[in-house]
């Protein structure tokens, strides 16, 4: 399954304009401006092309240059394991929808990842959707998922194909149960220190032996020294899993698309204590982080991205960086709220030189209620406030075109 032939997808993004629209010195990662798109409940198959383009052309219209996609795995290969199954009809579709915003000149954010539950093909078990990255069959499968994707769009210019933290990041309590994650934590605590004595004093812990060593022991708090031990084997096994992938990624794409690493919390919040889940020689041309909105005041939600942004620029000064997820759910802290926050972040980025990624374009009615109001759009096509305060701010330094979205 090739896709659509390299002659065919260069002469959709070359027409009329050879520049590449994220220049191979990756410095255009700082010109991003893009917007979260899922249509919750819709499966790709069945995606309006035509409601797209309507909701690609009012972004435009707002600023925006670039489109972040959610495309969980499940949805273009329904099974992983024991051999992948693909669903034709899906692939054709994000054919069709990655053609439309290419025409449109718009950047596509893609993460590579989506798998939680629910989200994960037929042949991973629940029971191992927590801890998929340390299966060897499940890794492969996604490796060979990964490589399918890149290949198929490795000659356009406008793809930044993205690798997260979040699939597997998650507290000690997830992994109790799981015998895989356990031995493999006990290994990386063996590799680091053979002597069990070293780790009692460190954690507080009576061990008279690795074997005895579990995952969530009442030991877990955060910031204590047990925690800290959690996040720095998530950050190695994240270094060993993605570091190696990310670099076949950059073979594809050449000097064509992007490969970076999106974090929320390794880095962002220093989960883990000064380590990190990029390799010492690092194979992502970006690093992208977030900044959501939570019960805090706008202003410290705004200084919470600025000491996220410092600790990124003290460990990867030279490193194009964006502000991946940035959003706020309106039922929880209303309009205005999300309004004045979106824009400070907005100036934020652009006086930093930071890309953005806005979450999301539209409120969806399923899913709990912190999760489906984070939209700039309401469900019945109208617009928030947020979507106008950010088209006032782009449009200073656009082009000075008149506005067109706000209500």
């Amino acid at each position: 399954m090739s896709g659509l032939s390299a002659a065919v997808w260069a002469g959709i993004l070359l027409a009329g304009n050879p520049a590449p629209l994220v220049p191979p010195n990756t410095d255009g990662i700082g010109e991003v401006r893009s917007v979260t798109y899922y249509t919750f409940g819709t499966e790709l198959s069945d995606l309006d092309l035509e409601h797209l383009r309507e909701d690609v052309e009012r972004a435009k219209a707002a600023g925006f240059n670039g489109m972040w996609l959610v495309v969980p795995w499940r949805t273009l290969s329904p099974v992983a394991l024991p051999d992948a199954e693909l669903n034709q009809a899906a692939w054709e579709k994000l054919d069709a929808a990655i053609r439309l915003l290419t025409e449109e000149r718009f950047l596509i954010v893609f993460p590579l990842g989506y798998l939680g539950k629910g989200w994960a093909p037929d042949g991973i078990p629940d029971t191992r959707v927590d801890t998929w990255i340390l299966d060897e069959a499940i890794w492969q499968a996604f490796r060979a998922h990964v490589i399918r994707l890149t290949r198929r769009y490795a000659d356009l210019h406008n793809m930044l194909w993205l690798f997260y933290s979040e699939s597997f990041q998650g507290p000690l309590s997830l992994y109790e149960n799981q015998e895989q994650a356990k031995a493999h934590f006990r290994a990386f605590c063996r590799g680091l220190n053979a002597d069990i004595a070293h780790w009692n004093a460190r954690w507080g812990s009576d061990y008279t032996s690795f074997y005895e060593v579990g995952m969530d022991d009442g030991r877990f708090r955060q910031g204590n020294a047990r925690w800290e031990d959690h996040f720095r084997w998530i950050c190695a096994v994240m270094r060993k899993r993605y570091g190696p992938l990310a670099r076949e990624l950059k073979d594809l794409v050449r000097i064509h698309g992007r490969v970076g690493f999106h974090d929320n919390a390794l880095i962002e919040k220093d989960w883990a204590k000064g380590d990190s889940p990029i390799p010492e020689e690092s194979p992502y041309d970006f690093l992208s982080f977030t900044a959501y909105l939570g019960q805090e005041p706008v202003q410290v939600g705004l200084k919470n991205a600025e000491e996220a942004l410092g600790r990124f620029r003290e460990k990867y000064p030279e490193v194009p960086l964006m502000i991946g997820e940035v959003g706020v759910p309106t039922l929880v802290r209303g309009e205005d709220a999300q309004a004045a926050y979106l824009r400070k972040v907005a100036e934020f980025a652009e006086t930093s030189g930071l890309g953005i990624n806005i979450w999301m374009w539209r409120d969806f009615a399923g899913g709990p209620e912190d999760q489906r109001s984070f939209g700039l759009v309401r469900l019945d096509g109208t617009h928030k406030p947020a979507l106008g305060a950010l088209e006032d701010l782009w449009r200073k330094r656009l082009s000075g075109s008149p506005k067109t979205t706000s209500e």
